[in-house]
């Protein structure tokens, strides 16, 4: 059962709604300091919990209320109050857990971390000595089993020690370059360099929080589950951060992963298209209760269908137009003409598109239709990524970045090294990635850990 849409209405009481459409893998929220992404997950895990703590109220009151929209039309409605006032599935059946990796330590030389690390390392032990039992009553005890019960054990020992596998390699991928490998027997350590016992409480903090991460997600035993993220890369190093999100989903494929970061390294593993700003998934309040007519039926066939679709969904507009936003991503194109006319008929019924409306009918135009159709509704920062994307080459996403930027009064256009990754992208040759940092230089952009490494694999040096 996956998630597919989080809708909170009057998001931090701001007069705003926040809709985040959730990928079956992994969904990556950022944006700036201040801006609220680390409140979501929160709010997320507060509306989630079956017993709430005074803390996780305080978080409630902070909204109207939150929708969880998941597969099969099952939906969880949770209002400020914490009351579930519509329902479809029960919060029981939803597994989630907010994982945020800031330590404390104690004056005896302990931490929070080490405290939580010693009841997941227990777990694992347990987990580790079932196993075994299982295996030895396969050879000590199989008279007393009929065929059916040995067969089953031997299926959960085969799913069990593959998955016990499966994690003790990737730990051990994770701390090769430091000469640690797991060592397990009787207690959960390190052996380093290939000898020296080295218990958990003696690693960095950096391999603590990636291990508490990694034991928690193979802790799931596969189910189906939602991980919530703060963060994760604090004190981890780039490479790790590259790999982190690929080798949680190796060790447990199930899981959705709901992640907030100010690092472009845990991008770097092919999550680019998974990420999303906050500021493009907060949109202007709407009413519970606005009034929405019948579209007109437009002469176009295709429009006819769409339009006819649209007017099958039920509910207020804000869910309307959500329900329909969901609907164009299935749609195969568009083009400019087509597009202008939707959205003149979704304005005539009082529907305002939004941000999402406009993004998922440019993804579905050719570049010079989604470029026409730019003139018509303005351009603005998310806008501009996505046309750099889909720009046929370099020379061309170049030209258009800087005849959209060269008028630096323009309120929407704030440039950021978000865009230049996306420009690197298109880059083909030894020129054009010069050409590129010598304007990100110009626009005075900062760099972050993913422009340098792109930079570092084409040997060159960065300039400040």
């Amino acid at each position: 059962m996956q998630l597919q849409r989080i809708e909170i209405r009057n998001f931090r009481l701001s007069g705003k709604d926040l809709i985040w459409e959730i990928q079956p893998d992994a969904s990556i929220l950022v944006g700036k300091n201040g801006t609220g992404k680390t409140t979501v997950l929160r709010l997320i895990a507060a509306a989630l919990k079956q017993v709430r703590t005074a803390a996780d109220m305080a978080l409630l009151i902070q909204m109207e209320s939150i929708s969880f929209y998941f597969e099969g039309d099952k939906v969880i409605e949770i209002d400020g109050n914490g009351e579930i006032f519509s329902s479809r599935i029960a919060i029981n059946e939803v597994k989630s857990e907010l994982i945020e990796t800031f330590d404390v330590p104690h004056a005896q030389g302990y931490s929070i971390l080490d405290g939580i690390l010693q009841i997941l390392t227990n777990r694992f032990l347990l987990f580790q000595s079932n196993l075994r039992k299982d295996i030895d009553a396969l050879y000590t005890k199989k008279h007393k089993f009929s065929a059916k019960e040995i067969e089953q054990i031997e299926q959960n020992v085969a799913i069990n020690n593959e998955r016990r596998e499966r994690f003790e390699a990737t730990i051990n991928h994770f701390f090769a370059d430091s000469d640690k490998v797991l060592g397990i027997e009787e207690d959960f350590i390190f052996i380093l360099n290939n000898e020296l016992p080295l218990p958990v409480t003696a690693l960095s903090s950096g391999e603590k929080q990636l291990l508490l991460i990694l034991l928690k997600v193979f802790l799931e035993n596969e189910q189906p589950s939602l991980l919530l993220l703060d963060e994760p890369e604090i004190s981890l190093h780039t490479y790790w951060q590259r790999e982190l999100l690929t080798q949680i989903r190796n060790i447990n494929p199930h899981c959705q992963l709901l992640v907030v970061t100010h690092s472009g390294s845990l991008l770097g593993r092919g999550w680019m298209e998974n990420f999303v700003r906050i500021e493009e998934i907060v949109f202007p309040y709407r009413t519970k209760n606005a009034n929405i007519s019948p579209l007109t039926i437009r002469n176009n066939e295709k429009m006819k269908r769409i339009i006819s679709e649209l007017n099958s969904f039920k509910g207020e507009i804000f869910e309307r137009s959500s329900l329909f936003n969901e609907f164009l991503k299935k749609e195969k194109d568009f083009n400019a003409k087509e597009a202008s006319e939707l959205l003149e008929a979704l304005r005539t019924e009082g529907i305002i598109p939004n941000r999402l409306t406009y993004l998922e009918l440019i993804k579905k135009m050719e570049w010079t239709e989604a470029k026409s159709f730019l003139v018509n509704i303005g351009e603005d920062i998310y806008y501009l990524n996505l046309m750099l994307k889909k720009a046929p080459n370099f020379s061309i996403s170049i030209k258009f970045f800087e005849e959209t930027t060269k008028n630096s009064l323009k309120p929407d256009i704030k440039l950021d090294i978000i865009l230049f990754n996306t420009l690197f992208s298109k880059t083909t040759n030894l020129a054009e990635c010069l050409k590129l940092e010598a304007l990100r230089k110009a626009y005075n952009i900062p760099v972050d850990e993913l422009y340098k490494q792109k930079l570092s694999f084409k040997n060159i040096p960065l300039t400040i």
